[in-house]
């Protein structure tokens, strides 16, 4: 109730910049929230469902606003015209701090994804982007160079407390067992780098200079007995850490959040339609390389960032996390160490099984039901539902993302006779609608979402709802 009062009250005061009210009714109504509890029920301002409606400031806001709903349940509800808008961001390469923001414009227009609705939703549009990349990339190797807008709005998407709990699953004892609580742990691979750490210990133990030579190849550091096997052992202890976290995610894989395994189906299936020619395991690789990429790799990385463990790491322990994140995304890759890493070469007869394993892996990770199962959904819902869906942004939001939206108008709407384009043509210019409601810019209000236009083989159906 003390809310409804608060929100009651800057309508109040928005009406009072407005010139539709006395400043007497302000007071009055603030007076009235200090008196007994039966009378703040019985106030009808305050028993509003909607206390935040500035529909009624005047007739025409009421009108804008209406449009501005069909505006918004057309951008959720049509995956293609915000698929063609990042496709866009992509080519123009937005710059950071934009594109930070026009990402939570856009998580924010989905309510991000905290219910079925939205989420669903959101994950089409996510499907529909990658639809939209494939079908604009001339081969395989474009499509995998693309720094794509919806995978800013995945990995926005990912950070939920679901994936953050599936994530410490995995990860939380790989990290904490082999890299926290062992500090004697130590999996660099350059053979003169251990050589070199191996004459300092032998120096701080002895307190007298080692009789080794300080300068060798690496070609001679191999050779040197002690050198040699602890670069056999630390081989073994990166081999045996990777394939601690290979087993808790097999374990562990039917407990990846659906969104994330519906996002990797859709891919494959639509670089599989679009690259026929491909080999169907290359296309596979390819998703996994891009799960590993957008989704494993920076969690395990940063496990501080992700609360898979409670403190930070120090800078030791980084680099083995760093060496054995390298030996797990090489798996994904689906390639043997080459030229680049060439003393890691040894591990490559265990790659070629574990890259076998991660095909299986990914097979089974792609295997899930369709969406419309999954959330009980179908493109109809929100017109035979009781209820409307809503949503909740700042006006301020709002007339962002409408000049997107229309300074991209022809981009968006090809046909002239779209929906979209009508929508926007009917709500107006965006800067002359922002100076008129200028007075609540900075608040929030409640959309009710008007299905007025839907698809039905192709016609367009107008709603009566």
């Amino acid at each position: 109730m003390a809310e409804q009062y608060v929100d009651q009250l800057d309508i109040k005061i928005a009406l009072l910049v407005k010139n539709k009210i006395t400043l007497d009714e302000v007071v009055r109504h603030q007076r009235q929230f200090g008196g007994h509890i039966g009378s703040l029920l019985n106030n009808k301002d305050l028993s509003s469902k909607d206390p935040f409606d500035l529909r009624a400031l005047n007739k025409n806001s009421r009108k804008k606003l209406e449009h501005y709903q069909e505006m918004f349940f057309l951008l959720q509800t049509q995956p293609h015209y915000l698929a063609r808008l990042f496709r866009r961001f992509r080519e123009q390469g937005l710059p950071e701090k934009e594109s930070k923001r026009t990402e939570l414009l856009m998580m924010g227009m989905f309510g991000f994804a905290q219910k079925r609705r939205e989420e669903y939703y959101l994950l089409k549009l996510m499907a529909g982007c990658i639809k939209e990349e494939a079908d604009a990339s001339t081969s395989l190797q474009d499509y995998c160079r693309g720094n794509f807008f919806w995978t800013k709005i995945f990995m926005a998407y990912s950070k939920s407390p679901r994936d953050r709990k599936f994530m410490k699953e995995i990860f939380g004892p790989v990290v904490h067992e082999n890299i926290v609580d062992n500090q004697e742990l130590d999996l660099e691979s350059d053979p003169l780098q251990i050589y070199r750490a191996a004459i300092n210990n032998e120096e701080l133990t002895t307190g007298q200079l080692s009789t080794r030579s300080h300068d060798v190849t690496r070609e001679q550091a191999i050779r040197d007995p002690e050198t040699r096997d602890l670069f056999v052992a630390h081989l073994q202890d990166l081999r045996d850490i990777a394939d601690h976290a290979f087993n808790l995610l097999e374990e562990l894989l039917t407990r990846m959040p659906y969104g994330v395994r519906y996002i990797m189906q859709q891919q494959c299936v639509l670089l599989e339609q679009r690259f026929t020619h491909e080999d169907p395991h290359v296309l596979l690789q390819t998703c996994g390389q891009w799960l590993w990429k957008n989704y494993l790799s920076p969690v395990l990385m940063q496990p501080e960032v992700w609360a898979v463990i409670d403190r930070s790491l120090t800078p030791p322990q980084k680099r083995n996390l760093g060496e054995v994140s390298k030996v797990i995304g090489q798996v994904f890759a689906g390639r043997h160490f080459g030229g680049e890493n060439v003393y890691l070469q040894p591990l490559n007869s265990w790659l070629t099984e574990s890259i076998e394993r991660v095909d299986n892996l990914l097979l089974t990770l792609i295997n899930v039901r369709d969406a419309e199962e999954q959330f009980d959904i179908d493109e109809f819902n929100d017109l035979y539902s009781t209820t409307k869906p809503t949503l909740y942004m700042k006006m301020a939001d709002i007339f962002t993302i409408h000049h997107l939206v229309a300074d991209h108008v022809d981009l968006l709407c090809p046909d002239k006779d779209d929906a979209l384009r009508e929508t926007i043509k009917e709500v107006g210019s965006a800067r002359t609608n922002e100076n008129e409601m200028m007075g609540v810019g900075s608040q929030e209000i409640t959309l009710q979402l008007n299905p007025k236009f839907l698809s039905i083989q192709g016609k367009k159906y107008q709603s009566s709802v």
